[in-house]
């Protein structure tokens, strides 16, 4: 019973993470633990941006995310709930990976958490997310438990990219550089 508590409360978790989108540790190869500051205007100019996603003449559509506008998304989305359990959100763009920390307090399950991912595109044009490494504290979160994660993530990452946009999108491509998350792809005909 208290493993089926955990797991829900670790996927409630990650369903947080992708609906606005995991140890405030830096991501490897960062020199110093920077904090990524939250705005209201880089995640509105996100949301903008997303929202006047045209596509090209050859239907190709690209939008470019930060790293400041996806922690201000996350941030101001987990802020909107109260009871969230997730506070103090950053989201680093590094070395191609998505590196998610924040202050995890959910009842028994109270530290610092980290989910670090990669990003790629499936076969059917749509985000896949590999977790690479999640922890909460010191405690890696169960490889059991990554599998779901990563498709909630994933789900809320798509959904979100089309439901700003207003079309849907197969997703071609998915580049994070050093701050910058590119998804490419083509608008649906």
């Amino acid at each position: 019973m208290v493993l089926g508590r955990r797991r829900t409360k670790v996927l409630a978790v990650a369903l947080l993470l992708g609906a606005a989108l995991a140890c405030n540790a830096p991501a490897p190869g960062l020199n110093a633990p920077t904090r990524i500051p939250v705005s209201t205007e880089a995640a509105g100019q996100l949301l903008q941006n997303l929202g006047n996603l045209t596509p090209a003449a050859d239907g190709s559509v690209t939008i470019t995310m930060t790293q400041e506008q996806l922690t201000s998304l996350v941030a101001i989305e987990l802020a909107k709930n109260p009871d969230a359990p997730v506070k103090d959100p950053q989201v680093i763009l590094h070395s191609g990976q998505i590196v998610f920390t924040g202050t995890l307090d959910a009842q028994s399950l109270k530290g610092d958490a980290e989910i670090k991912m990669t990003a790629a595109v499936d076969e059917n044009g749509q985000p896949d997310i590999t977790i690479i490494s999640a922890k909460i504290g010191p405690l890696p979160i169960p490889d059991s438990l990554l599998p779901g994660i990563s498709k909630a993530v994933s789900d809320a990452l798509f959904n979100q990219i089309t439901t700003q946009a207003g079309t849907k999108i197969k997703l071609t491509s998915i580049t994070i550089d050093e701050g910058t998350m590119t998804v490419k792809g083509m608008a649906a005909q």
